[in-house]
């Protein structure tokens, strides 16, 4: 699998080799050797990045473990169009119409984004506004210190493994 992978990333660079990479010179003379080719940093692409948040969050539209709606679907449908904006604009939406309680925990939906942020942006640096974007939409993180969900943001709830296989059946 590993060698069939790296064959087709091998061919995919040679065949889009100038788009992925620009040369640069270094000197202004003719004769003076060029850089070592730099990748190209390429803007955010938001379908994508839109597309990759959805996969994570789809099961919200679903059913818990015990089979009760986790949530009414115009407010799957409002949290949607929230976290678009959120990853387009990196900031919160100008008006927010809170969430109320859902039924799955507070640590399950705080893990699923961390999960969408770690995929989208890494977690060397947790953006803020993904924090804030929690405390924000959903009526449950109204008890909670900011600090405290920023400093629980990757700890994976015991039963999430356990609970999302159950939910995807």
């Amino acid at each position: 699998k590993l060698n069939h992978w790296l064959e087709t990333q091998k061919e995919l660079y040679r065949n889009h080799f100038t788009q992925a990479f620009t040369a640069t010179q270094i000197g202004k003379g003719a004769n003076e050797p060029k850089a070592a080719p730099k990748a190209k940093r390429e803007r955010p692409d938001f379908p994508s990045q839109k597309g990759t948040a959805r996969n994570f969050l789809n099961f919200f539209s679903g059913n818990n473990p015990q089979q009760d709606k986790i949530m009414k679907d115009d407010d799957y449908n409002r949290l949607l169009q929230m976290v678009d904006y959120l990853i387009e604009n990196e900031k919160l939406p100008d008006k927010i119409n809170k969430i109320s309680q859902i039924n799955i925990s507070t640590g399950m939906i705080r893990y699923t984004f961390y999960l969408i942020h770690k995929e989208l942006y890494t977690t060397k640096n947790i953006k803020p506004e993904w924090i804030d974007f929690l405390h924000a939409v959903f009526e449950q993180f109204k008890n909670i210190e900011w600090n405290t969900t920023k400093t629980k943001f990757s700890v994976k709830p015991s039963s999430y493994q356990h609970d999302m296989k159950s939910m995807k059946g």
